[in-house]
């Protein structure tokens, strides 16, 4: 599949519902992470980092006036 032009690419970024999601995550403070777990922590992992998400949101929300 040839590269996309940067114009392309500017395009797809603003069309693409999935690309405009992550990036108010990264610019809220997020990062995506994928990490090898055992098979009996992943739901522990997962209640893990929604609880920390939830966390952040919360403390960034007190913070803004």
């Amino acid at each position: 599949m040839p590269r996309k032009t940067p114009m392309e690419a500017l395009i797809a970024l603003q069309t693409d519902r999935q690309a405009q999601y992550e990036k108010r995550r990264r610019d809220a403070g997020f990062t995506k992470s994928c990490v090898w777990v055992p098979t009996e922590c992943v739901q522990q992992l997962k209640d893990m980092a929604r609880d920390w998400c939830a966390k952040k949101e919360a403390d960034d929300a007190a913070d803004s006036p």
